[in-house]
């Protein structure tokens, strides 16, 4: 079922218990687009990300392959893999995760709450030229500055000449041809996988 009180902040709490063994799933609202569900599946260890969207009557991963119901789609992947962002892995939908309507509703309580928190702490404004990110992955903002090259984690400061992270100790996927980071800076916006690749960020170990 649809987990739809799930909110991101305590996804790794929810999925904790079944990372021993491959293939659990669940579905949740994105928190980023209204057209999209996301789709969290245990993986060697650890969650793998996915998301599902939903156009013109139909639901995909990507492109190549559409679906013209839910139900379609989990069935075929159940028994096809899911292409993963890790060399040579293969992600299948083989249990999916029952949703705690109750406890569900608690956790997304408490990430209003914190929201509430958040929205009264004034942050220093982002020194130019650094831009904003958020990867949905890893489900933090990032930032990138076009001039030097940089993507670190920790939000930058006017005071600070210093990085706190430097790139090569950030997660990252496996790299591919280059894509110039977007011009316009959006808290909201994911970039895609050939973006992330052209700012160099590793996988942590």
């Amino acid at each position: 079922g649809l987990h739809k009180h799930l909110p991101k902040s305590h996804l790794s709490a929810v999925m904790e218990p079944y990372l021993g063994e491959d293939g659990h799933y669940l579905l949740r609202p994105s928190s980023t687009s209204k057209s999209q569900l996301s789709l969290t599946v245990s993986h060697l260890g650890k969650h793998s990300n996915f998301k599902i969207n939903y156009e013109n009557g139909q639901y995909f991963i990507n492109t190549k392959k559409k679906f013209d119901s839910m139900k379609q789609l989990l069935e075929f992947y159940h028994n096809a893999p899911i292409k993963s962002k890790q060399k040579d892995a293969e992600v299948y939908l083989l249990f999916p995760i029952p949703a705690d309507e109750e406890l569900e509703l608690q956790f997304e309580k408490e990430a209003e709450a914190m929201k509430v928190t958040k929205s009264e702490v004034v942050e220093d404004p982002l020194p130019e030229p650094w831009q904003q990110f958020y990867n949905e992955e890893y489900q933090r903002h990032y930032y990138h500055n076009p001039i030097t090259n940089s993507t670190v984690w920790e939000r930058p400061r006017v005071s600070s000449g210093r990085e706190k992270r430097r790139c090569d100790e950030l997660p990252s996927f496996q790299p591919q041809q280059s894509t110039e980071p977007p011009n316009k800076p959006d808290s909201m916006y994911t970039p895609d996988k050939n973006v992330l690749a052209s700012m160099q960020i590793y996988p942590r170990e």
